[in-house]
């Protein structure tokens, strides 16, 4: 569908999806962005909700792309 719209339409689009922190997960139960957090006992990075300890939502982070 994007792709029938007019250059001026997709690079709108294109600016909207770029608003922000579009590269920041957002919490699924709170809506807010999740904050890059390291385990005090050593282990893998995460992504953690900010309204912890509220929210206890967590996702796995993504291996960096070599």
């Amino acid at each position: 569908m994007i792709a029938k719209r007019t250059p001026e339409q997709q690079q709108a689009l294109l600016a909207v999806a770029h608003e922000g922190e579009y590269w920041r997960p957002t919490c699924a139960s709170c809506g807010i962005k999740l904050l890059e957090r390291t385990p005090t006992k050593g282990g893998a990075a995460f992504w953690g909700c900010s309204n912890y300890p509220r929210c206890k939502s967590r996702l796995p982070m993504a291996a960096a792309m070599r």
